[in-house]
C-alpha cells in the first residue's frame, strides 16, 4: 500500500449543530469536532486550500481556530463539494468527516441531515448512495478514502415524522477497479 502524502490528501469536513428546522434540534459539539480533525489534518501538512471544512455552529460553538475558511453545511455547499470541487481533484487519500443528526431510512440507508433541514423539508444526504457513488468514475482521482461519520442511526419510522424523508442520488457512474475506501 502507498503512504498518502499530505500534499495529495483532500478534505471535506462537516459539522452541523444548528438546524433550519429550530432549536429543538440543536446538537451541540460537531462543530467543534470538526474543527479538531481540521486541525489534525493541518497538523499532518495537509494543505488548507484542500481541506473544505462546512458548519453550521451553535453561538459558542467550541474547538480550536483553523486556518481553513468555514463554509455553511446546507445542501448546495454540500452538494457543490460532492459534484463538483472534489471530481474535479486528483490525490492519494480523500476524508470525509461529518458531524451531526443522521437517520436509518426503511430501506436501511444511513441519511444525513444537512443544515438548511426543517421539519417539513428534512433535506438528507443518502449516506449509502454516496459511498457507492464514490467508488466510481464519479470521483476518478481518489482510489483511497477514508469516511468518519458521528451520527445517530435512529430508525425513521421510530421518530413518527410525518412524511417520507426526501431522497435525492447522486449521480450513476461505473464501478472502478482498486477503490478503497473505509468507513466509521
Amino acid at each position: 500500500m502507498t503512504v498518502a502524502r499530505p500534499g495529495r490528501t483532500h478534505a471535506l469536513v462537516v459539522g452541523v449543530e444548528r438546524y433550519a428546522a429550530g432549536p429543538a434540534w440543536d446538537l451541540p459539539g460537531p462543530a467543534a469536532d470538526a474543527r479538531r480533525f481540521t486541525g489534525w489534518l493541518r497538523r499532518r501538512g495537509v494543505p488548507a486550500d484542500q481541506v473544505s471544512l462546512l458548519l453550521a455552529p451553535l453561538p459558542g460553538a467550541g474547538g480550536p481556530a483553523t486556518d481553513v475558511p468555514e463554509g455553511p453545511a446546507g445542501r448546495e455547499a454540500v452538494q457543490e463539494v460532492l459534484t463538483r470541487l472534489l471530481p474535479a481533484r486528483e490525490g492519494d487519500l480523500l476524508w470525509v468527516f461529518w458531524g451531526g443528526h443522521g437517520v436509518t431510512d426503511p430501506q436501511g440507508h444511513r441519511r444525513l441531515f444537512y443544515a438548511d433541514a426543517t421539519a417539513d423539508d428534512r433535506r438528507n444526504l443518502d449516506l449509502d448512495a454516496w459511498l457507492t457513488a464514490f467508488t466510481t468514475d464519479l470521483l476518478p482521482g481518489f482510489p483511497r478514502q477514508v469516511w468518519l461519520v458521528d451520527s445517530c442511526q435512529t430508525f425513521v419510522e421510530d421518530l413518527g415524522f410525518a412524511r417520507a424523508l426526501p431522497s435525492e442520488l447522486p449521480p450513476g457512474g461505473e464501478r472502478l477497479p482498486g477503490r478503497e475506501q473505509s468507513v466509521l
